[in-house]
């Protein structure tokens, strides 16, 4: 499983520049940033996300379709 970690990230770099470019918007960029600002094994909860960011709540449902 390590193994394949360094090739997903190899080649999964358009997935991820395509879900920056065409499927968030920089609300969902912003609340995507902080999470992964925090430190590992930190839980954001959708509380803290909701005092954040203004409109946090659209949002976060998309990033939840999105996955």
């Amino acid at each position: 499983m390590e193994a394949a970690i360094p090739e997903a990230l190899q080649s999964g770099g358009f997935f991820f520049a395509d879900i920056q470019n065409n499927q968030v918007d920089a609300t969902g960029q912003a609340i995507l940033c902080f999470i992964a600002t925090q430190r590992e094994g930190a839980i954001v909860s959708r509380q803290s996300l909701l005092q954040q960011f203004a409109d946090a709540d659209i949002t976060l449902k998309l990033l939840l379709q999105r996955e």
